[in-house]
């Protein structure tokens, strides 16, 4: 996970896990096998024809990356000769660059703990008190964490969710759509529709607000007819009011502004 996507203050989680090979490399080992153990836009688009430029580029400089650590062989012209043990040389090479470690962030909520607590839609403090996360355990945050989940709780009592600090997943499913509702009457003011970024279609748009539901932010691209929610990067905040182009693969999207190409700030 990408630490300037998550906006500042947000709560989140950090655990070691040890390295596991990845989808990029898995897609180059496949792609190489059907290609005579080569590598190549070309070779991708052969077997992949539906995949976007940036999507292959991607792993192009991963594969450039390998080329460094000796675990391919460059053929000139954007060629690559892929060994059969591929997936186990590039990781390796992330083990031994990296330590036998990996840092997994998982974001709990990205609104900070202080503003969970009247915050319309399920937080953090809602999952725990509901059993969907565990406690917070011992010390200074968990503590503050206890006490204002009980802060939580009387203002859920107030809009008629949970009886008490136990919330079922009915009261879950209240706090859902009371934010879903909200944001989406807040995005379309009544008139447009709202709808969120599916994986390989293009949307366009001006890119003007951020919006927070479900425990995740979401960049809001206005169109004349529709709002699309697509995942949001704090690069973008330098390019509010612009106009867009984007589409969403592999969980990531890609976006263009104008006719002068990307963004200046937009980080990718």
């Amino acid at each position: 996970m990408i630490l300037d996507r998550v906006p500042e203050r947000a709560l989140i989680e950090l655990r070691g896990r040890t390295w596991r090979a990845r989808t990029s490399d898995r897609t180059i080992a496949q792609i190489a096998q059907l290609r005579n153990g080569v590598y190549s836009k070309a070779d991708h688009l052969i077997v992949r024809p539906e995949d976007r430029p940036v999507f292959i580029e991607r792993h192009l400089r991963r594969l450039e990356a390998m080329r460094r650590e000796g675990a391919v062989e460059p053929l000139g012209e954007g060629r690559f000769a892929i060994p059969p043990d591929y997936v186990h040389r590039a990781l390796s090479a992330d083990q031994a660059r990296h330590g036998p470690a990996d840092v997994e962030v998982r974001v709990l909520d990205v609104r900070p703990l202080h503003l969970q607590t009247s915050a319309r839609g399920v937080t953090w403090l809602d999952k725990v008190a509901g059993g969907f996360e565990p406690d917070p355990g011992a010390g200074a945050m968990a503590d503050e964490a206890r006490r204002l989940g009980q802060e939580r709780a009387e203002i859920r009592k107030g809009w008629g969710i949970g009886d008490g600090s136990k919330l079922t997943d009915k009261d879950m499913l209240a706090l859902w759509t009371m934010e879903i509702e909200t944001q989406f009457k807040k995005l379309g003011k009544g008139e447009k529709l709202v709808v969120k970024a599916e994986e390989g279609q293009l949307f366009s748009g001006v890119y003007n607000d951020r919006v927070h539901m479900g425990g995740r932010t979401y960049a809001a691209v206005e169109s004349r007819t529709v709002v699309t929610l697509a995942p949001w990067r704090a690069g973008l905040e330098a390019c509010r009011g612009q106009g867009l182009t984007g589409v969403l693969q592999a969980g990531q999207v890609e976006f263009r502004f104008g006719e002068r190409g990307r963004c200046v700030g937009l980080e990718l």
